[in-house]
């Protein structure tokens, strides 16, 4: 179950209330957070349990902007990310990318920063003016024309979500380069495994208005179990399995984000790659106390308009469209999609 559609699921009835087997001790959660528990819940009751813990990510080529002298710092502004993409490029000629994959996701965090908006409410987005998405699509549009943000034709080439094609990895001379990728912490294993090897990556937060407000713990996957499903016991024992075995553990490795059991966590900790245990680190040490709760899963119509933003953001790219009037089609085009899908 992926956290975007937990709320579509359940108001749909197609999910089972795990509260039952947590009580009876089928699948125990005494050392897990509450507040990862909650992420799983809707009206109280727990309809899913994360296998792992995960933040937004940005993980940056290291090697880069050592060679900039530039240092990449945690929870940076929005300008502050800004400012050093146009240094990069200009000391190096590499350039950046954003938003490649994760577009939704990006502007959710930066809405978030605005006195804790939401991007998705009930019926409507959940924002008071267009105005809060044009910081979001003034990236493309200064980044395009001034030269620092990497072309939209060198997507065309590349399949959406591979990270060995992402430019970070994938990029051969600095015109088709990015110094930077928006993922999940999770991801960052993949991205040293990918990388070449004169490459070092680093992972820091993404950009926001507000960091503190921006920044949320996530669960990277969780598991359900169907109301379809003949052996719900069964299902809870086997989300037991992957929560609290060490021997499930150390098969998996951290693979779907930090363990949500403390014990397992810590008991795991000695097994991990470098990689792995830095982002046990980042979460722990740079995110954790630098965030807040994470927003409700979305409703229907959100996947319309994540569609919807990614389009407009390729038409700013293109110079089919200023930031203003992308931001003003967003708010207005976004709103008719939310109040259709909750009628």
């Amino acid at each position: 179950m992926d956290y975007a559609y937990l709320d579509q699921y359940v108001s749909n009835n197609l999910l089972v209330d795990l509260t039952p087997y947590i009580e009876d001790g089928t699948l125990n959660v005494d050392n897990c957070s509450q507040d990862i528990i909650n992420s799983g819940s809707v009206d109280g009751k727990v309809y899913s349990i994360a296998i792992g813990i995960n933040a937004p990510a940005m993980v940056y080529n290291k090697t880069i902007t050592d060679q900039a002298g530039v240092e990449i710092k945690d929870n940076m502004t929005l300008d502050e990310f800004v400012a050093v993409s146009k240094e990069i490029y200009a000391k190096t000629g590499c350039k950046t990318n954003m938003a490649y994959g994760v577009s939704q996701e990006i502007l959710q965090a930066m809405i978030r920063g605005y006195d804790g908006h939401v991007l998705f409410d009930e019926g409507k987005l959940g924002v008071d003016s267009a105005d809060e998405f044009v910081p979001f699509y003034k990236v493309y549009e200064d980044g395009v024309k001034e030269g620092w943000y990497i072309e939209p034709s060198v997507f065309a080439e590349l399949t959406p979500g591979s990270i060995e094609q992402d430019p970070l990895i994938y990029g051969s001379s600095p015109e088709t380069m990015s110094w930077v990728a928006f993922c999940w912490s999770n991801q960052y294993a993949a991205f040293t495994n990918a990388a070449p090897e004169d490459i070092n990556l680093d992972l820091t937060t993404w950009p926001s208005k507000d960091p503190k407000k921006s920044n949320f713990l996530k669960p990277s996957q969780l598991f359900s179990v169907s109301v379809d499903s003949k052996d719900p016991v069964t299902g809870a024992k086997i989300i037991d399995y992957w929560t609290n075995s060490m021997d499930c553990n150390e098969i998996l490795l951290a693979e779907r984000g930090v363990p949500i059991s403390s014990k397992v966590a810590e008991e795991l900790a000695p097994s991990l790659t470098e990689s792995d245990q830095k982002v046990i680190s980042f979460i722990n040490d740079v995110v954790t106390p630098n965030s807040s709760q994470i927003n409700p899963p979305y409703p229907n119509g959100s996947a319309e308009v994540s569609d919807l933003i990614n389009k407009l953001g390729e038409k700013v790219c293109y110079g089919e469209l200023t930031a203003e009037e992308a931001a003003e089609q967003l708010y207005t085009e976004g709103n008719k999609i939310m109040a259709e899908k909750a009628k």
